[in-house]
Order: C-alpha cells, then structure tokens, then sequence
C-alpha cells in the first residue's frame, strides 16, 4: 500500500508540475513515508504564512521542512528548510479504491495549490 501511495503522489508531482524543472523538485525516496518538495524560486519563503494559506485557501495540509533543521544549519543558512515542504503519502482513512481517490484528489489540490501560488496557475 504504501509503495502504491508513493507511486501516486510522485506520478501525480511528475505530471502536474513537471514541465517546470527550473521552478520545483521533489525527492523520490526509496523508503519512507514522505517525499521533500522544493520550491526553487528564492522569492517563495514556507513560513507558518505560507503553510497557513495552503490550509486557508485550498484545504491543503503540508509540513515545512525549517524545524527539521538542526540549529548550526540554521545558522549557516538561515533560509535553510524555507523552500521546502514535508509532503505524507501514508496516512489515509480509506481502503481499496477510495484510497486512491483520496490521495489522487490530494495530490491535486496541493499541485493546483502550488502552481497557483506560484502564479503558474
């Protein structure tokens, strides 16, 4: 199950927001329960602003990546996780096909989130 939930989540980043490599990238992890999105534009900043925007505006509920950082990176680089998103492809309340529903549909909001707030979209 949760390879077929890594599976949708990466097919559904590649297709949606794939033709623009120069804007985003996400690791395709080989175990886990996650994969990093990043944004590359330097004027795209995933504060607590941001993240609650995703929740208010799309119903988008992500992690950022800034409290994963130890305090030295943080200190080397003070923007260190501030481009990246904690993106979970192995909770899901539902079974079977509806499963694949809900993560499809999730991973559709948050691309359409993505691309809108990055005035692609």
């Amino acid at each position: 199950m949760y390879r077929e939930n890594r599976q949708i989540m990466l097919d559904g980043l590649e297709a949606r927001l794939g033709a623009w490599p120069d804007r985003f990238r996400w690791t395709v992890p080989e175990a886990g329960f996650f994969t990093v999105f990043r944004f590359l534009d330097p004027d795209t900043v995933t504060d607590d602003a941001f993240v609650e925007r995703l929740v208010a505006r799309y119903g988008v509920v992500v992690i950022p990546m800034y409290d994963f950082y130890p305090p030295d990176a943080r200190q080397r680089d003070p923007r260190a996780g501030l481009d990246e998103l904690r993106l979970s492809f192995c909770f899901t309340e539902r079974t079977g096909q509806a499963r694949v529903a809900d993560l499809t549909a999730a991973v559709e909001a948050f691309t359409h989130a993505v691309l809108a707030e990055s005035g692609l979209g």
